[in-house]
C-alpha cells in the first residue's frame, strides 16, 4: 500500500503482493476506510491473471481470488523467478478533497561543480506548507538503477540541498 494515500493523480488505490510464491494463497475481501467512512471499491485487477475480480474481492462471502499449487505462473517461468501475484483495488472516497503536495519541477544548477545545487519548487492544493523533506538520486531515471545518495529526512521549508554524494 501506497505511505501516501491518495496517489500523487488523487486516487485512492493500492496494489497487495503475495510474496511467498510457493505457498497457494488467496483474497476474500478487501476494504479501505477513509475518516470513519467506508470507501467504494470501483475496481480490482488480478495482474498475474489479467482478470477482473471486483465481483470476486468486494463482499466478505468465502468466494476468492485464488492462486493455487503450481510448477509455474502462465507465461512458463518457475515461481521462484515469478513471484508476480499481484492485485490493484481502486476505490472512490467520497467527498475526498485532499492530494498530496508536489515538487515539480525538480532542477540541478552547477553540473560540472562535484556539488551541484539539487531544487524543487513545492505545491499543495490544499495550501498545506512544506514540513520535511527527502531527496534521493539514482543511477536512472524513475528512481530506478542504483540509489547513488539518500541523505536523511530533513525538517523545515528548504527548497534546495547541495549534493554531497561524489567521493
Amino acid at each position: 500500500m501506497s505511505l501516501f494515500l491518495p496517489d500523487p493523480n488523487g486516487q485512492f488505490k493500492v496494489r497487495i503482493w503475495q510474496d511467498f510464491w510457493y505457498e497457494p494463497a488467496g483474497i476474500d475481501y478487501v476494504g479501505l476506510t477513509h475518516d470513519g467512512t467506508n470507501a467504494n471499491m470501483t475496481s480490482a485487477f488480478d495482474l498475474r491473471k489479467n482478470t477482473d475480480v471486483t465481483n470476486l474481492l468486494n463482499s466478505s462471502d468465502g468466494i476468492r481470488d485464488d492462486w493455487g499449487w503450481s510448477s509455474s505462473d502462465p507465461t512458463g517461468y518457475p515461481y521462484s523467478r515469478a513471484r508476480n501475484r499481484w492485485v490493484e483495488v481502486t476505490f472512490n472516497v467520497q467527498g475526498q478533497q485532499n492530494f498530496p503536495p508536489t515538487t515539480n519541477p525538480v532542477a540541478v544548477t552547477d553540473l560540472t561543480n562535484n556539488a551541484p545545487t539539487i531544487s524543487w519548487t513545492y505545491q499543495d492544493q490544499n495550501g498545506d506548507p512544506q514540513a520535511m523533506y527527502e531527496v534521493e538520486v539514482w543511477s536512472a531515471s524513475g528512481g530506478s538503477g542504483s540509489n547513488m545518495w539518500d541523505p536523511a529526512v530533513r525538517t523545515g521549508t528548504a527548497t534546495s540541498i547541495v549534493y554531497a554524494g561524489f567521493r
